[in-house]
């Protein structure tokens, strides 16, 4: 099973962070940490399963990193923008569990992957801006590519391009059609 190190949540003017287990704080006294945005959607599943291979392969743990606009009305009901207030604990609450679903769904299909350690951080923001601020200390970005057609499949999107632009660290795009990790 995937050891829980941590959970963050945020919400404009509010920030919720929580430690779990023994490791708490372990990213930071870890060899590496490899952060991995991640929406919910296959690409992203995909983005978080090559984010975990390679955090098994280095001895590292991993961040998953959920970015949601403040602003975007939410399965609630509740609005957000400007008067955004505690009402987006339950979705960001929501976000957090699914993408520790995500990962363990990940460790339970695949045993190399169970010990890798992951924090998870449901931040409000731009996507990329979110992404690249929780990198600052990491060894490496992995996010997942939508799938397109023609020559719009070569062209990342605009938050792959905005990582690959100006990321301090390496970024890896994994294609929406990639295979599962291969083992390494």
């Amino acid at each position: 099973m995937v050891r829980a190190i941590g959970m963050s949540l945020s919400w404009p003017g509010v920030e919720v962070a929580s430690g779990a287990g023994e490791n708490a704080g372990a990213p930071d006294r870890r060899p590496g940490v490899v952060v991995v945005g991640i929406d919910g959607s296959a690409p992203s599943r995909n983005a978080l399963r090559y984010a975990m291979a390679e955090a098994s392969r280095r001895g590292a743990g991993v961040r998953l990193v959920w970015a949601y606009d403040p602003s975007e009305r939410r399965s609630t009901g509740q609005g957000g923008g400007a008067d955004a207030s505690p009402s987006l604990v339950g979705p960001s609450v929501e976000l957090g569990a699914r993408a520790w679903r995500m990962a363990t769904g990940l460790a339970g299909a695949d045993p190399r992957l169970a010990s890798v350690p992951v924090e998870i951080r449901v931040l409000a923001g731009p996507a990329a801006g979110v992404l690249l601020a929780a990198a600052r200390d990491a060894d490496l970005v992995v996010i997942g590519r939508r799938s397109r057609c023609g020559l719009a499949k070569a062209l990342l999107g605009p938050v792959g391009l905005h990582c690959a632009l100006h990321s301090e660290v390496p970024v890896v795009i994994v294609p929406a059609d990639a295979p599962a990790a291969r083992n390494r």
